[in-house]
């Protein structure tokens, strides 16, 4: 027998992961990374990799598609170049969401 708060918990996860991926890409194609059994680790959608705390943190939010993908890209970036300061995503958002509408 299923443990049911657990159940409610994936349902939820799923549902969350779907609000993601319409939000920012517009797509229901996108898939938990090794099978459908790992709810809330790493989403695939659209040739990107989000975990479940980026994902609520974008929503919670409601950053925009486009600083999303700056910030995945630089992470990619930091990834590369150890060199590079690594941010935290909300903090580097309303930085930069509030840099943008200060011009």
């Amino acid at each position: 027998m299923k443990n049911k708060k657990l159940i409610a918990w994936q349902k939820a996860t799923n549902a969350l992961a779907q609000e993601f991926c319409t939000k920012y890409f517009e797509t229901d194609d996108w898939s938990w990374v090794g099978c459908p059994e790992d709810i809330g680790g790493v989403l695939e959608v659209a040739d990107c990799f989000f975990g479940l705390d980026r994902i609520v943190d974008a929503l919670e939010i409601n950053c925009s598609y486009e600083l999303l993908i700056r910030f995945y890209d630089y992470e990619m970036d930091c990834d590369k170049d150890k060199s590079l300061p690594r941010y935290n995503f909300k903090t580097w958002v309303k930085y930069y969401s509030g840099f943008s509408n200060a011009n």
